[in-house]
């Protein structure tokens, strides 16, 4: 696994658990595979929102 690769997937994992309903939805008893097919769409469109270059912030006071 390339170390991008090994990013991206430790990426996924935190998004999943810190920023998705995922581990309520394992405490109400979905599994594991469902509860992951449940918030991927979350998840992508996090991991979207942070992989596009940086633009420049119109508040920015330099």
């Amino acid at each position: 696994m390339s170390l991008g690769a090994a990013v991206g997937t430790t990426m996924q994992g935190i998004i999943r658990h810190a920023m998705t309903d995922y581990d309520n939805l394992l405490l109400a008893g979905v599994e594991r595979v469902e509860a992951r097919r449940r918030v991927q769409k979350r998840v992508n469109a996090l991991l979207d929102v942070w992989s596009r270059p940086r633009t420049e912030d119109p508040n920015d006071t330099k």
